[in-house]
């Protein structure tokens, strides 16, 4: 009796720990994410030529600006974000751009993310410095895809030169 008794409790304490797992398990964003597209750091381009240093090594990009005096220079950077348009028959719908860098007496200035020529969004005076990892930028407008995405960025060197790190950029799309 005794046994039948604990065998029923041990029983009913699983019944209640198999039953509450679920509460345990993190429950997934209502959208999840459809795909997520990187290119290296090592793939930036510079706009136009510009008194800087570029170096590309296997794990960044790593640009030195040679700022004279107290003149500051700017200059421009491209990234071409690999760009899945449809994916089962839908076109997809850019949510942001995420970018990996580090500055070191650079700042970055301003992020233009586009589709193809046409220009989806704008961040201008951010005056961003120092370690981003994962710095994302928004689309609010969350437009469909039509060509590629490119992202261009805008860093200022300070005077007596410093440095920028390229590591990555990446977007992320969804239906």
């Amino acid at each position: 009796m005794v046994t039948k008794i604990v065998t029923s409790l041990s029983f009913l304490l699983l019944l209640t720990f198999v039953v509450s797992i679920p509460a345990l398990v993190p429950i997934p964003p209502a959208e999840a994410l459809t795909s997520a597209m990187w290119t290296h750091g090592n793939s930036v381009q510079m706009e136009t030529p510009c008194a800087a240093t570029v170096t590309r090594l296997g794990f960044y990009t790593r640009v030195y600006g040679l700022s004279a005096g107290q003149t500051a220079i700017r200059c421009w950077f491209h990234f071409a974000i690999p760009t899945t348009v449809y994916l089962s028959d839908q076109r997809l719908k850019i949510e942001q751009v995420l970018l990996n860098f580090k500055t070191s007496g650079a700042y970055v200035e301003s992020v233009h993310i586009y589709d193809g020529s046409t220009l989806l969004k704008t961040y201008d005076n951010l005056s961003l410095h120092g370690e981003h990892v994962l710095k994302s930028f928004s689309v609010p407008t969350r437009d469909e895809v039509k060509s590629g995405i490119g992202v261009s960025v805008k860093v200022g060197f300070v005077p007596d030169g410093k440095e920028i790190l390229f590591r990555s950029a990446g977007a992320d799309f969804n239906y």
